[in-house]
């Protein structure tokens, strides 16, 4: 953002910038801290047509996570070299984190059917069931454009849908 400042000549707009995200971040991170424990995990999953992916570190949604709020990342989030891996459901239970955010489906018009087919089959799975964030009822529901995190609007916005799960239970989905 910086470096778009200084080509656009407008330096002052994106530090302004960095500084409001900065600060927000901060309080997201004192109001988890306040419900999530510095050992417990969070990671990301998209439920597509054909397959789970797991978002990892380095993704986009993953810096804003594991980086800017300090969350836990599960081992097998953080050994992601590129930016996310296609899973199966057997690797689920493996993986077993306190708090999952989910996406269903691709962004498509009229949306993901088969996306939509593969998560109705996905919770109907004992292997999801007896996991700990389905058990607790800490599986949230983010937007379909919520791995896309590259913008500074879109940045601020997940920032906002990570706090509106995590710290106040919104989207979270049903056992």
């Amino acid at each position: 953002l910086r470096e778009l400042g200084q080509m656009l000549n407008r330096e002052s707009q994106a530090d302004e910038w960095i500084a409001q995200y900065s600060a927000k971040v901060e309080e997201a991170k004192k109001q988890m801290s306040e419900r999530i424990g510095p050992d417990e995990t969070v990671m990301f999953i998209r439920v597509l047509k054909k397959e789970y992916r797991l978002y990892g570190e380095r993704q986009l949604t993953g810096t804003l996570m594991y980086h800017d709020l300090g969350l836990k990342a599960p081992p097998q989030v953080s050994a992601i070299e590129g930016v996310n891996q296609t899973i199966s459901l057997e690797t689920l239970p493996e993986i077993n984190p306190d708090y999952i955010l989910l996406d269903v489906g691709a962004i498509v018009q009229g949306g993901d059917k088969q996306g939509e087919a593969l998560y109705n089959d996905l919770q109907q799975s004992s292997l999801w069931k007896n996991m700990k964030a389905v058990q607790n009822n800490h599986v949230y529901r983010v937007p379909d454009w919520f791995f896309r995190t590259d913008f500074p609007l879109a940045r601020s916005k997940a920032l906002g849908v990570v706090v509106d799960a995590l710290v106040n239970g919104e989207q979270a989905l049903p056992k």
